[in-house]
């Protein structure tokens, strides 16, 4: 669930670096946001949806929808399940994020040994 694109770069991961840059929160609308604060994006939809954001300093442990602890105990638990679905798109959230996700969802289908 983190949000902290300055974490990625210093893993010598730059996806994220122009969309966490000064210039491009600014852009939009996000002039409040730390540099490197990508707000609400894939990771937190995945491990808090519905949490409220604020900054990618805070702990969100606890709040919101785990969907991946819930998709890993579908597939383990109950693999017949047809709603094992993760999805990163959050209408409430959008305008929060520096980017909005691209690839949003993702539906697990489990073929179990006949």
């Amino acid at each position: 669930g983190n949000t902290n694109a300055n974490d990625l770069a210093a893993k010598d991961i730059r996806i994220w670096d122009g969309n966490g840059s000064r210039d491009f929160l600014d852009s939009r609308g996000l002039g409040h946001r730390e540099v490197g604060d990508l707000g609400p994006v894939y990771g937190f939809q995945w491990r808090h949806f519905g949490a409220p954001y604020g900054t990618m300093h805070d702990d969100y442990t606890g709040k919101g929808v785990d969907q991946l602890a819930e998709c890993i105990d579908k597939i383990k638990n109950n693999p017949q399940d047809r709603r094992i679905i993760l999805s990163a798109w959050n209408p409430a959230d959008l305008e929060l994020m520096a980017l909005p996700p691209c690839h949003m969802f993702c539906q697990f289908y489990v073929r179990t040994a006949s």
